[in-house]
């Protein structure tokens, strides 16, 4: 994500109530941000959740399977990101 989708995102969860941002004292123009309590009630309901559904899915796959599929998922994102931001050139490793 870029500066600006992680801005919008992290305001949009601060409206929500879910995050409680403040200004970071060692950076004046940084922001720290931290889960509320509300915040943290959802994440200690959907983590385990999330963490089930990946041991699921990589149940179907090897450990070298799952560890190229990551590295693979990892790359494509990298490459969707260059494309938005105009720094692509198409070619690929």
């Amino acid at each position: 994500m870029d500066k600006v989708k992680v801005s919008r995102a992290a305001a949009s969860l601060v409206a929500r109530g879910l995050l409680r941002q403040t200004h970071d004292p060692e950076d004046g123009r940084g922001r720290l941000l931290r889960l509320t309590r509300k915040g943290t009630a959802i994440f200690t309901g959907v983590a385990p959740m999330a963490r089930d559904i990946e041991t699921t899915l990589a149940a179907g796959l090897t450990k070298a399977e799952w560890s190229a599929l990551q590295k693979a998922l990892g790359k494509l994102c990298e490459h969707t990101q260059a494309i938005m931001t105009g720094g692509a050139d198409g070619e690929s490793d």
